[in-house]
């Protein structure tokens, strides 16, 4: 479903943050990354995405410093 729609307008953030949830449930941190970045540095995120995507990537982060 989120593929989907991603296809069809990557610019959505609430598509981009649950595909960045999805990549790090499966332990694919790297896609995470990029997503996260991609949301907080492109696409203008509201405040509340803002601070989802920012605590997504202190997950991120600290699963980079366990590895």
């Amino acid at each position: 479903m989120f593929e989907k729609s991603n296809a069809s307008n990557a610019s959505y953030v609430p598509t981009q943050y649950q595909l960045a949830k999805i990549s790090m449930g499966k332990g694919n941190t790297d896609d995470a990354a990029t997503r996260i970045q991609n949301i907080l540095t492109r696409l203008n995120p509201d405040a509340n995405f803002r601070q989802y995507s920012i605590d997504l990537g202190n997950q991120v982060y600290n699963k980079y410093i366990v590895e």
